[in-house]
């Protein structure tokens, strides 16, 4: 049985989504103080440094102090936990909500109760299988995973697999925002030893986010509004305004990656992830 506690929160990332015709560069463009650019009164743009939302290890359920990353771990950036299984195993998840907004924890590949999906939907399930589908801002929540055969290496792959893990509350809105993580699933047997499910045949693991996030489109969007003017988000017009402007929807995207890689005498691409996966216009 693999167990960990993990919690959102709210972080800052340096990144340049700027008003094009900012007289200083500072990321405003014609905003509501009348101050910057000539852009026609489109209003604020993003600044420089974005506020996104992402999945942190603790040490243990009190949540009282964050587990330290690894070294070899620090090229994650933004991504979550590396959250690992053996086949065979159950995973428990001890969840604590400590971000501005409202999120669940959703994975990919394995088996769960409806009470441990993670996602909402209009299903006709229980309230008390709903408990999953949304954890509000201080609050916390337990969920338990099943790792079948099913979600670990198939006959040709090599000793692991890499699923994702992501926000599901608004799913398009908190992917954005930078919740999503890896779970790599090792195959049965094949495990460095009970506790520790790394693949024992792997000197080296990497996993890069291939994806497009839509700063647009995050549940921090306004919040990173409100940064740069704090009197926008008071005025619907001018977000749909902004929204629609063309060259802000192309200067809100931004390009990181996904994939696993597993390192030993060669390089194995083993996973990828390909499409739009983040719902990005």
């Amino acid at each position: 049985m693999t167990h960990g506690s993990i919690s959102m929160r709210d972080s800052n990332m340096t990144d340049r989504i700027r008003g094009v015709s900012s007289g200083d560069g500072g990321g405003t463009a014609g905003n509501s103080s009348g101050n910057g650019g000539n852009n026609g009164g489109v209003g604020p743009r993003l600044g420089h440094r974005l506020l996104k939302t992402v999945f942190v290890e603790y040490g243990d359920a009190s949540f009282t102090f964050v587990k330290p990353r690894a070294s070899e771990d620090a090229y994650l950036g933004l991504l979550g936990p590396i959250l690992r299984a053996e086949v065979g195993d159950t995973m428990k998840v001890v969840f604590r909500n400590r971000a501005r907004v409202s999120v669940t924890v959703h994975p990919h590949g394995l088996r769960y109760t409806k009470a441990n999906e993670g996602s909402p939907y209009a299903d006709g399930s229980t309230l008390q299988d709903k408990l999953d589908d949304r954890v509000a801002p201080g609050q916390a929540y337990n969920y338990t995973w099943l790792v079948p055969e099913r979600s670990g290496p198939g006959p040709r792959d090599a000793s692991s697999v890499m699923w994702l893990y992501h926000g599901h509350f608004k799913e398009t809105a908190d992917t954005n925002a930078g919740m999503v993580g890896a779970i790599i699933i090792t195959a049965k047997g094949m495990a460095r030893s009970a506790d520790d499910p790394r693949p024992r045949d792997v000197e080296r693991e990497l996993v890069v986010l291939m994806a497009v996030f839509d700063e647009g489109a995050s549940a921090n969007f306004k919040a990173n509004l409100q940064r740069v003017d704090p009197w926008v988000i008071y005025n619907a017009s001018a977000i749909e305004t902004l929204r629609r402007d063309s060259e802000f929807k192309v200067r809100c995207l931004q390009n990181p990656r996904i994939c696993h890689y597993s390192c030993n005498n060669r390089v194995i691409i083993t996973n990828w992830i390909l499409g739009t996966i983040f719902g990005s216009s």
